[in-house]
């Protein structure tokens, strides 16, 4: 079973690691003052033993801060979180001064005996950078909540975008299939040349179609070539009353778009307009 240690923000043990090492070198030359650098068996010993110390506590203090975000998970209740959360680690930061206080005391070697003041100015100084940590983690977290909505909400946006391309794909074929097919079948009975050219642009139209079932983007000239015989079908179909004009740029030939794309912008301009050789569209 994998131990898992808990965790307010991805970023809290790596800010544990950025304070541990000032905090013990601060914590214990209030505690020893000069002797903590001048006598080597101090200076080892309570910079092994405060870290331990320290990591102990700021993982209690991380579960407790993960208790409170489980019980109090809504916006409004941001306040009452983080009142019961400081309220807790106040209180747990005397008691963690004074077992690491009397524990030095007990500590033969170390000479060291409890005194009020000390203990006072630790406990303010580790109850403010408790409150700045406190502080710092809830924003640190809301801002990886943010990202991870941000990201959620882009991914909705293309599956959205995606579906909407997929279910306009599948309404095209059969419609501008049947079309098709009638438009071929008055040609085969008045000009089987003809008809057989118009097969063979629809052809192309329709093998561009189902190879581009699973596309996302194609190039633009890829799509304005499918696009000449995509013309090609509806002219056969109109007549004259259809009139295209393409003007696109060499370079912008070379950029991508959803595949479809111009045959939909066509096909919406003919579906929504009046088509005849008097008055062409």
């Amino acid at each position: 079973m994998k131990l898992r240690l808990p965790q307010y923000s991805s970023k809290d043990y790596l800010v544990l690691l950025l304070i541990l090492l000032p905090l013990t070198l601060i914590m214990n030359s209030g505690i020893f003052g000069s002797r903590y650098f001048s006598e080597w068996k101090i200076l080892l010993t309570a910079t092994l033993l405060t870290p331990v110390a320290f990591t102990l506590f700021f993982i209690l203090c991380g579960g407790v801060a993960v208790f409170m975000k489980k019980r109090f998970p809504d916006e409004e209740q941001t306040g009452k979180k983080l009142g019961f959360m400081i309220g807790s680690f106040l209180l747990m930061t005397g008691l963690f001064l004074v077992l690491l206080f009397r524990g030095y005391e007990k500590i033969s070697f170390l000479n060291y005996s409890f005194y009020e003041q000390g203990f006072v100015w630790a406990y303010i100084g580790l109850g403010i950078i408790n409150i700045f940590l406190t502080f710092l983690f809830e924003g640190i977290s809301r801002f990886e909540n943010w990202k991870a909505s941000m990201k959620e909400t882009e991914q909705l946006r293309k599956s959205y975008k995606q579906s909407q391309l997929q279910a306009l794909k599948s309404q095209v074929n059969p419609h501008f299939l049947f079309n098709s097919l009638n438009s071929l079948s008055s040609l085969i009975s008045e000009e089987g040349d003809e008809a057989e050219k118009f097969l063979d642009e629809m052809t192309k139209v329709y093998r561009y179609m189902l190879r581009n079932d699973v596309d996302q983007l194609v190039a633009v000239g890829t799509e304005l070539k499918f696009l000449e015989s995509y013309l090609y079908l509806l002219k056969a179909r109109y007549g004259d009353g259809l009139l295209v004009n393409i003007e696109v740029d060499e370079k912008d030939k070379e950029k991508h778009i959803p595949p479809l794309t111009l045959q939909v912008l066509i096909e919406n301009a003919f579906t929504q307009n009046t088509i005849s050789k008097s008055n062409p569209l």
